[in-house]
């Protein structure tokens, strides 16, 4: 039986609305689903991005207070044998404490194994090996001054021996400090991007 035949024009256009309002509220609603969708993996991908950079920029912080305070280290170390050799050379000069010197020198090396401690919780172990030995320089290079430093209390005869090792080592320190600081460059640079996810979220909650 024609069920067109039994309604009414109004009612056949009441039921074809309906049918069109249901029809259009279950579309919506699967567009909504999916706007719904994509925009929680805009979220998590937000989220994954800024705890990615934050990770990156702890490194690149972390490598930045270690050479600066190698760097610092390296200053007081010049300072002591500018002070040494101004009292050898002008006795008479006041200002020139070799003992105050030496103690900033302490200082400034503890500064760069505090440093380095905190390097260690930023960085994979993989990278470490530079700024270790970057550190294993520069105790090479402190142990070398203070024989320099005490022969030339003592009037030791190797006095001008050990300042050429302690001139000789002073390059090294340098030579590393550059090498291990570009090493450091590319690999900041070298900070891999967030990808987004390899399957899509059709595929995932399809």
């Amino acid at each position: 039986m024609d069920l067109h035949m039994h309604l009414s024009p109004e009612l056949q256009g009441a039921v074809v609305g309906a049918l069109a309002a249901i029809l259009a509220g279950a579309i919506g609603g699967w567009g909504a689903k999916v706007q719904a969708k994509a925009a929680l993996e805009a979220v998590r991908m937000e989220a994954r991005r800024q705890r990615h950079e934050a990770n990156w920029q702890v490194r690149r912080d972390a490598y930045a207070a270690f050479f600066a305070s190698v760097e610092e280290a390296r200053t007081a170390v010049a300072h002591v044998r500018a002070v040494r050799v101004t009292n050898l050379q002008h006795p008479e000069q006041e200002g020139y404490n070799i003992f105050e010197a030496r103690t900033a020198l302490t200082e400034a090396l503890r500064k760069v194994w505090f440093q380095q401690s905190l390097l260690r919780l930023a960085v994979p172990p993989l990278t470490q090996a530079g700024h270790d030995g970057v550190l294993e320089q520069l105790r090479s290079l402190v142990t070398d001054m203070d024989a320099w430093l005490d022969a030339t209390f003592r009037g030791d005869e190797r006095t001008a021996s050990l300042e050429e090792a302690l001139e000789r080592r002073a390059g090294d320190v340098d030579e590393v400090v550059r090498r291990v600081t570009e090493e450091v460059r590319v690999y900041l640079e070298s900070a891999p991007v967030v990808d987004p996810p390899t399957r899509s979220w059709r595929r995932r909650n399809g």
